[in-house]
């Protein structure tokens, strides 16, 4: 049996954890959201669940994905047949396993950006591949695209990128998506991007697609959220934009390897975006936290990162402490109450940046609690 090695950082995040609930914590280590499901898509679920029968068919109901294509034009000004451009997938997380599997076999290789979470890489191992690990900028979280090109080699199949990134919260520019363009052009490169944040953006910020480079949409599976987009994230709910031919080969790894997303969610989901604008409805808490955050660490040792999407804040505790991310983050928990995640667990090599990731998802009293617990450490 092949050994599978992408499986970093469980152990420590598993004992992390651990940690935190014995420790009656504050938790807020990254990867989830305590935000209440909007009434009115509970409301729709309700009625769905007691209203429908059967499973939805393996691509989606019609009705999502035509929902779908009418926001990603009006979103990137780029239309995608509902029928066979658009996937309805359990999750982001789903939806990126099978376009790995869809693009790659043994022996290919596969270029991803660290920090990442282990799932994508342990997607490419599982179907053969092997991850080339390229570490984004520590400074400003971005690609360096001569460090790309050096590692292309004749068994690279596929780029993987995420804008916004969710660790990051960086988000590729226009220039990034042109390198990006050049790198493949002449080639049978193939790209995942992952932009499953794409609605979860600071003021001010616009995010770039790739949909809006035809060279890129024209070999890319784009990935996207509507949990996260509608502040669902418990119930997942993803979908899969691509053109028909590499969209015929992805429906045809969902249905070896998965189930149909729930049906009533899908058509809620379809109810609620025929009548609402499709958009994260807590920007304002995120916003509200992270300057609770930054007010309460203004005066200490702790440098806030430049954030420009997501509902993280990284900071850089380097002039607080000499120890460990991870055994800085099992300090805050004992001594101080607070759970947050080392950053290290997302590199495959545990790579020490002294960078912690705090999750801005929460109530705000919470976030309140915490950042006075924080700014007692420093």
């Amino acid at each position: 049996m092949k050994q599978i090695n992408a499986e970093f950082g469980v152990d420590t995040a598993n004992s992390l954890l651990k940690l935190i609930n014995s420790h009656n914590a504050i938790d807020l280590t990254a990867g989830w959201t305590r935000f209440p499901i909007p009434v009115q898509v509970a409301d729709l679920v309700a009625r769905e669940l007691r209203q429908t029968h059967g499973r939805a068919p393996i691509e989606g109901t019609l009705e999502l994905r035509k929902h779908v294509s009418e926001y990603i034009q009006k979103k990137y000004f780029r239309t995608y047949h509902p029928a066979a451009e658009i996937a309805i997938t359990s999750g982001a997380a789903q939806a990126i396993f099978s376009a790995v599997a869809a693009l790659v076999s043994d022996g290919d290789e596969v270029i991803i950006f660290e920090p990442t979470r282990n799932d994508t890489a342990l997607a490419i191992e599982v179907c053969g591949a092997r991850p080339v690990y390229l570490k984004l900028h520590e400074d400003n979280a971005s690609i360096d695209w001569h460090e790309v090109q050096k590692s292309v080699t004749p068994r690279t199949k596929l780029i993987i990128i995420s804008s916004p990134n969710s660790l990051t919260g960086s988000i590729l520019s226009p220039d990034d998506m042109e390198n990006l363009q050049k790198l493949i052009n002449g080639t049978k490169l193939k790209i995942i991007s992952d932009e499953t944040l794409s609605d979860i953006v600071y003021p001010g910020v616009i995010p770039s697609s790739v949909a809006f480079f035809p060279k890129l949409a024209d070999n890319a599976y784009i990935i996207g959220s509507l949990s996260q987009t509608l502040g669902i994230s418990d119930w997942d709910l993803g979908y899969c934009l691509a053109p028909a031919a590499m969209m015929n080969n992805f429906q045809r790894i969902q249905r070896a390897i998965a189930n149909t997303a729930n049906h009533a969610l899908q058509l809620a989901i379809a109810d609620f975006m025929s009548t609402n604008e499709t958009s994260f409805p807590y920007h304002a808490v995120i916003q509200k936290n992270r300057q609770i955050l930054l007010d309460s660490l203004s005066s200490t040792r702790f440098k806030p990162l430049p954030m420009q999407a997501g509902y993280t804040q990284t900071l850089d505790y380097s002039d607080v402490s000499d120890l460990k991310d991870v055994e800085f983050a099992e300090m805050l928990v004992r001594d101080y109450g607070v759970g947050v995640s080392p950053v290290s667990i997302y590199f495959h090599d545990k790579t020490i940046r002294k960078h912690l990731l705090i999750n801005l998802a929460v109530e705000v009293d919470v976030m309140t609690e915490a950042a006075l617990r924080l700014s007692k450490t420093a």
